[in-house]
């Protein structure tokens, strides 16, 4: 019996990936998540980021969606952010409400701290009309939602049966890989950490042998708070259950995720006076939404292309593939929210989404990719194998070097950055490319710029 223990006890060691366990690798996979977060963060607000942000002092003091009194307090700093919105005489936004959320004890929490000696208060105030210790407190909070997405990915991985150490692996390089790794240190205020953190909540769910579909129809929901095109994921996990002819569960599906969604129209009725606008096209008083006319950009273009940029991305759907022929109830659903973001970022008339580090809309994404990362290279063996694994070190190291290109770029060349291939030839091209890109980090990013980083 006891010998009979010990086999069974080293089995599940073996199949967990290495002598420390399944949790070790949950420690190492989070540890090292925020260890890289933190190695390029940045606690100034600026751009869209601040839009977000602007979000974070009504909904953590209880007023809702009134934004007359962010109005007022960064007005200095206000350029399209929020507007007054002719027809109802309302403060509104453009961007969605939903990261104050979860970013509002972060938020309370920092109002209560001082400013420490080190930091310039001065430079804070002027270019973001905050104190230092209230967007750092914000940004660790965003910080700890991507920390904590990296290990519901790698969670939801051994779920579908990757082992331990290459659904670490995958959830480690579907962070470094792709955008989200710029979207939750560079640009933390914006909304995609918090919406991979959303989602992942949700894929590590559904990954249960028996999901709550309540609760998945929830994670699904709180991620249309983030950014509403999210709500979308949900009807692939319906149509499945519809096919499948499981009304309970697909009722509880739905449940859940209308418990939460119909914020998003109510806001948009509180702010436009309907709950069908289309914020970006009230704003612009322009049509923004057109059909999937961009598809062809939004995938292969060098100027933002998704494959392009994140090659890594890729890869993961391929392993949803794979995925699906054991798991289909899982891997088509995630596959088709692949393809359902897709389409709505190629009908967006701006598809390149402004100033952007690659297709950052569909950053979000980022636990989908990981799971199906791990499912490829758990699966793929023999000369296939190798090939996979060339190609996912090969994707690996293209993210790495375009992330720091992108932030050499933006700083040396212009500040909305350019097509991948001209960003990597500024940093490799000559040999002070490296040298200007250690300058721009030092400058800009990480805890040596904290004190006064430039604008």
């Amino acid at each position: 019996m006891a010998r009979g223990r010990r086999a069974t006890h080293g089995r599940r060691r073996a199949a967990a990936g290495g002598s420390g366990g399944p949790r070790a690798w949950l420690l190492v996979v989070v540890g090292l998540a925020a260890v890289s977060l933190l190695l390029f963060d940045r606690p100034l607000v600026r751009g869209d980021g601040l839009a977000y942000y602007m979000w974070l002092e009504p909904i953590a003091g209880g007023r809702g969606f009134d934004l007359s009194g962010p109005a007022a307090r960064f007005a200095s700093v206000n350029e399209y952010q929020v507007f007054r919105y002719p027809p109802t005489g309302r403060w509104a936004s453009a961007f969605s409400f939903g990261p104050a959320v979860l970013l509002g004890p972060w938020y309370l929490l920092g109002g209560q701290l001082p400013d420490p000696a080190w930091v310039d208060s001065a430079h804070y105030w002027r270019w973001q009309a905050e104190p230092f210790a209230r967007s750092f407190a914000v940004m660790l909070g965003a910080n700890l939602l991507v920390a904590a997405a990296a290990g519901l990915a790698w969670s939801a991985s051994v779920r579908v049966g990757a082992p331990a150490a290459l659904a670490a692996f995958a959830a480690l390089a579907a962070l470094w890989g792709t955008p989200l790794l710029y979207y939750g240190s560079v640009e933390p205020f914006m909304a995609h950490g918090p919406g991979a953190f959303a989602l992942a909540l949700a894929v590590w769910l559904a990954a249960r042998p028996a999901p709550n579909w309540l609760l998945v129809g929830l994670a699904l929901a709180l991620a249309a708070l983030m950014r509403w095109q999210l709500v979308l994921t949900a009807l692939p996990f319906a149509l499945m259950l519809l096919v499948r002819r499981d009304w309970s569960a697909l009722g509880r599906l739905l449940a859940g995720t209308a418990a939460l969604a119909w914020l998003v129209p109510l806001s948009w009725w509180t702010m436009f006076g309907s709950v069908t606008a289309v914020p970006a096209a009230e704003q612009n008083m322009r049509p923004f939404l057109t059909g999937p006319a961009f598809l062809l950009d939004v995938v292969v273009s060098a100027e933002r292309g998704w494959l392009v940029w994140s090659p890594l991305a890729g890869l993961g759907c391929l392993g949803l593939i794979v995925l699906a022929r054991h798991r289909p109830a899982l891997g088509w659903p995630l596959l088709g929210a692949v393809v359902l973001q897709l389409l709505i970022n190629a009908s967006v008339t701006e598809w390149q989404a402004g100033w952007s580090f690659g297709m950052r809309r569909m950053a979000d994404l980022y636990a989908v990719y990981a799971v199906g990362l791990g499912v490829l290279l758990a699966a793929a063996t023999g000369p296939v194998g190798a090939l996979v694994r060339i190609g996912t070190a090969a994707a690996l190291a293209w993210g790495v070097v375009l992330f720091v290109a992108h932030l050499s770029y933006i700083n040396a060349v212009q500040g909305w950055g350019g097509p991948a291939l001209d960003e990597v030839q500024h940093l490799v091209g000559s040999r002070l490319g490296p040298r200007v890109a250690l300058d721009a980090i030092a400058g800009h990013y990480g805890p040596w710029a904290w004190p006064r980083p430039g604008p």
